[in-house]
């Protein structure tokens, strides 16, 4: 399946997971309360699985995908989700929650699911794609990001997005 047959959802509101671009911000449930998330793919041989990763509140430690089925309903924001990456380090490796970049682009260390065969997987901020091996050539680690989104060209926080959208949210649920 490639990415022209799939219908993405356009508009704000409860959707499958496989129709949210990835990259949007989704907004889900969480033991702690709503909270926003990337929505992510893997692009496989046979088939593109569906995940979230949450960016905000940031989850500091053990960062991890959660596994999303494709009828799975989202509310997705329609937004993009775009980082602020702060200050840039090269004096200590990446671990699981911290952003970095290669030659490749800019990604994000994310746990994988313990049943996998891979320890991590590396979500590109600019595609939301979950990708392999991306450990190599780093040239800077960025442990203090923080996830916002753009709406008409301006920045807006995860904050303000989930105050702006959580009734909508709780009305859709």
């Amino acid at each position: 399946m490639n990415e022209t047959e799939i219908p993405y959802n356009d508009t704000a509101g409860i959707c499958e997971a496989i129709n949210v671009k990835p990259g949007n911000v989704v907004i889900l449930e969480t033991a702690d309360g709503p909270a926003t998330f990337i929505k992510t793919e893997r692009i496989g041989k046979e088939y593109i699985h569906h995940y979230a990763v949450q960016i905000f509140p940031r989850v500091l430690k053990n960062l991890g995908m959660i596994y999303l089925d494709p009828e799975d309903k989202i509310f997705d924001t329609a937004l993009a989700a775009s980082f602020e990456l702060g200050s840039a380090t090269n004096d200590i490796p990446p671990n699981s929650g911290h952003a970095f970049k290669n030659a490749q682009g800019c990604f994000i260390k994310v746990d994988e699911d313990p049943k996998s065969q891979k320890m991590f997987g590396f979500i590109n901020i600019s595609t939301g794609i979950v990708m392999r091996r991306q450990e190599r050539g780093i040239t800077a680690v960025y442990t203090e990001w923080c996830g916002t989104c753009s709406q008409d060209g301006k920045n807006i926080s995860l904050d303000d997005i989930l105050a702006d959208m959580l009734a909508d949210f709780k009305n859709e649920i």
